[in-house]
């Protein structure tokens, strides 16, 4: 069977000051005990003995540890998608309608509002003007105010392939890690985030032992919270989007505390094993904000058959994060 083992510490400046207990950290010196008392008015009595061989085998030990504020900031503004139009020149067509009597005497001409045709449409104020037989002319004046054109689009767009996206994610992860392993797993991990260490402190804490390393560090936290030696993280994501012309939008902020993602795909139904020991703690202040505003569309066609929404505006805070999945291959016969 081959072991592939290693060990990993991280840990900032003045970390010592924290008094994590006095566990080994080296798993030949570790030894883990589950012990269970169920007492229901069922007793349950349960023995289980499994002799497995594992064609390899990942072994980890490891404690992360971050001191500090985390901030994560994508900003997103003034986005315009010009789309083009069809060169060339226009003419349009209209005529003019007017009638009315006139004064044989004096020669003067009266017409109620003249009207538009064609490709125009309105009327005008009243039309005045003048005849003069004698010189065989004829003078008006009529006066178009505020008359309403309508021009007909160029070009629509599809949406389905022509619409483009804009998109804008910001993360901020105190502690992260991912283990991805086909053979069996054996992980003692301990994550811890706090800010760092205050000026004054208000009193020293006596910590007990609780003989492991990860629950020591979570005590040491802990207590180190309530007497004052430390201070809290602040994990922050931030999205803005703003003002964005013809296309979609796509803002995410995502602020976690600790993170761990660990996934076993077996080769053999034997390599199908995990087992863990786990403590994620966070002292911290965790905030996730997306903002979306001012976004317009313009001559798309299809919008509603997006398989996407047009706006899509997500924030999420965690302060601690397990993912966990073992996956066995199918039974031969």
């Amino acid at each position: 069977m081959r072991m592939h083992s290693r060990m990993a510490l991280l840990a900032g400046v003045a970390a010592s000051a924290l008094t994590f207990g006095s566990s080994a950290f080296a798993f030949d010196n570790v030894d883990w005990n589950w012990n269970q008392n169920v007492n229901t008015n069922v007793n349950v009595n349960a023995n289980v003995t499994t002799n497995i061989d594992p064609t390899g085998l990942v072994d980890l030990e490891k404690l992360q540890l971050m001191i500090g504020d985390v901030s994560a900031t994508s900003t997103v503004d003034g986005i315009y998608n010009n789309q083009p139009t069809q060169a060339g020149n226009g003419t349009v067509s209209f005529d003019v309608n007017w009638s009315g009597p006139y004064d044989p005497i004096t020669g003067d001409f009266s017409s109620p509002p003249a009207t538009l045709g064609g490709d125009l449409s309105g009327s005008s104020s009243a039309v005045t003007g003048a005849v003069n037989e004698s010189g065989n002319a004829l003078s008006f004046q009529a006066d178009f105010t505020d008359i309403p054109v309508t021009v007909a689009g160029s070009q629509t767009f599809d949406a389905l392939t022509e619409l483009p996206q804009v998109a804008s994610a910001a993360t901020a992860v105190g502690n992260n890690q991912s283990i991805t392993s086909d053979v069996g797993t054996q992980v003692h991990d301990a994550q811890v985030l706090f800010g760092g260490f205050s000026s004054s402190i208000g009193g020293a804490p006596s910590m007990p032992d609780p003989g492991n390393t990860g629950l020591s560090a979570a005590l040491a936290v802990a207590l180190g919270g309530a007497y004052g030696i430390i201070t809290p993280s602040t994990v922050t994501a931030e999205s803005d989007v703003g003002h964005i012309l013809n296309a979609s939008v796509d803002s995410n902020a995502t602020a976690v505390g600790n993170n761990a993602n660990i996934e076993v795909d077996a080769v053999t139904p034997a390599d199908a094993m995990l087992i863990g020991d786990f403590t994620q703690v966070a002292y911290a202040n965790v905030n996730a904000t997306s903002t979306v505003d001012c976004v317009n569309l313009n001559d798309y066609t299809n919008l509603g058959s997006l398989s996407h929404p047009i706006v899509n505006s997500a924030a999420t805070a965690v302060g601690n994060n397990l993912n966990i999945k073992v996956t066995a291959p199918a039974p031969t016969n």
